[in-house]
């Protein structure tokens, strides 16, 4: 992370704050990289159902060589 290796040290955080939140916090330090540790925190909140439904990927279809026939048998 940002050139950091060996020496980096996280401590991740997850909290609910509520019904329908959770709180993400994480302190990120490495002494051969910043000076001083620092903090991202980021604050979840939990969709509807509508919103959460599944979503199906649209697939790529470049290269797929079987599709002609599926197409072909989809239709007839």
């Amino acid at each position: 992370m940002f050139g950091s290796r060996e020496n980096l040290h996280l401590i991740e955080r997850w909290t609910r704050t509520g019904p329908k939140t959770l709180a993400y916090e994480v302190l990120i330090e490495d002494p051969t990289v910043w000076i001083r540790p620092w903090t991202i925190k980021q604050e979840f909140h939990r969709q509807s159902d509508e919103e959460n439904r599944i979503y199906y990927e649209p697939r790529c279809i470049e290269g797929n060589y079987g599709l002609p026939g599926l197409l072909h048998g989809r239709r007839v």
